[in-house]
């Protein structure tokens, strides 16, 4: 009942909200990063990679991030003016929930904070239904990796945060 009822309010919201996509926004941009030798800036919208479009920053991560490794092309618009950079990646460890390292290309690039990078797209009732469905799917598998990793004691129980914390987190996201 409990993933029934989180997929039915997950569908309210699509269908009340639409789809919240990122914008392929840069938020910040790490110093002594290749973005930062490349010549990108904070406030520059990614809208193509190596010629292929770019409409989420998700996409733009995923891009980045399983690459070969190689020169990337980056198609920026910048104040209203389009232009093109080149940046080579980095291959650097990211520890993951299950604690273990994965290795993935990287540029030096962060993502924005506030709300106004995200839009919130139209969507299908049939399509709303699909994402309700697989946005609960993967919030419970990371739970139960959260729980699990409690349990091996890869998590320390000084990490866990309350409905206080969890409160304060969701007015200062809000903000």
């Amino acid at each position: 009942f409990n993933f029934i009822s989180a997929v039915g309010f997950i569908l309210i919201s699509f269908m009340l909200y639409g789809d919240p996509v990122e914008k392929p926004l840069i938020g910040k941009v790490m110093e002594g990063s290749p973005a930062e030798s490349a010549g990108l800036l904070a406030g520059d919208s990614v809208s193509a990679i190596n010629g292929q479009p770019v409409d989420s920053w998700m996409k733009m991560m995923t891009m980045i991030r399983e690459g070969s490794g190689g020169p990337l092309s980056l198609v920026i618009d910048r104040q209203g003016l389009s232009q093109e950079i080149v940046v080579t990646p980095e291959l650097k460890e990211i520890p993951q929930l299950t604690g273990d390292p994965e290795k993935h290309y990287l540029i030096g690039i962060g993502a924005p904070s506030g709300g106004d990078w995200v839009e919130h797209r139209e969507i299908g009732f049939i399509a709303a239904c699909v994402e309700s469905m697989r946005w609960t799917w993967e919030l419970t598998l990371l739970t139960y990796r959260g729980l699990w990793q409690m349990v091996t004691g890869n998590i320390s129980a000084k990490e866990i945060a309350g409905p206080i914390f969890i409160f304060g987190e969701t007015y200062r996201q809000a903000q």
